[in-house]
C-alpha cells in the first residue's frame, strides 16, 4: 500500500479500476435481473384456479415460495414438520394476503412413515384442488456427503427421495 501513497498516478489507476469493476458488476446484475429472473409471469392464470402445495414451507426457499405464490393469488397448502412454525407462517401470510385461503399440514418426511404422510396428503388432496406443487423439503447438515453419518443418510433419503417422490406421485394422480 505504501507504493500507492508514493505514486498518485497508481492511486488514480486503482480508483479507476475499482469504478470499472463496480460498473461491470452492476451491468452483470442488470443482465441477470432483466433476462434470467422472470417478471410478470401470471402463474395463477396458467395453473389456476387451484391450490399450491409447498413442502419444506417453513424454511428458506420454501418460505419465499409461499409468499411469492400468495402474492400471485394462490391458495396455499403449507407442508412442514414444525407445527408452531407452520402456524406462524400461516398467520404472517394471512396478514399480508388476506384474500387467500391457507391449510397447514404437519408432516415430517424424515420420521413419519410413508403410510402416515400419504394418508395426510390424500385427505388434503380430497379437500382442495392442488394443481401446483413446489417440492423443496430437504435434509442436510452443511457438510460434504462423504462425511455424513450413516443415520443422516437415511434421513436424507427419507426426505428428499421418498417424501418428495410420494408427494409428487400422489398429487399427479389428482
Amino acid at each position: 500500500m505504501d507504493i500507492i501513497k508514493e505514486h498518485p498516478v497508481l492511486s488514480a489507476f486503482a480508483a479507476y479500476g475499482l469504478l470499472k469493476l463496480g460498473q461491470i458488476t452492476l451491468q452483470g446484475l442488470g443482465f441477470v435481473w432483466k433476462y434470467l429472473i422472470p417478471h410478470g409471469y401470471d402463474l395463477l392464470n396458467r395453473y389456476g384456479p387451484c391450490w399450491a402445495a409447498i413442502t419444506g414451507a417453513t424454511g428458506g426457499i420454501g418460505t419465499a415460495y409461499c409468499y411469492a405464490l400468495a402474492s400471485s393469488g394462490f391458495n396455499l397448502v403449507l407442508i412442514g414438520r414444525n407445527e408452531k412454525k407452520l402456524a406462524e407462517l400461516e398467520a404472517s401470510i394471512k396478514t399480508r394476503y388476506n384474500k387467500i385461503e391457507i391449510r397447514t399440514l404437519q408432516i415430517d418426511f424424515a420420521k413419519d412413515s410413508p403410510n402416515e404422510f400419504v394418508k395426510k396428503l390424500e385427505a388434503i388432496a380430497e379437500e382442495v384442488d392442488i394443481g401446483f406443487l413446489v417440492n423443496v423439503a430437504g435434509a442436510g447438515h452443511g457438510i460434504e456427503y462423504q462425511l455424513y453419518p450413516y443415520e443422516s443418510i437415511e434421513e436424507l433419503i427419507n426426505v428428499t427421495v421418498i417424501g418428495n417422490s410420494l408427494t409428487t406421485r400422489l398429487l399427479l394422480q389428482q
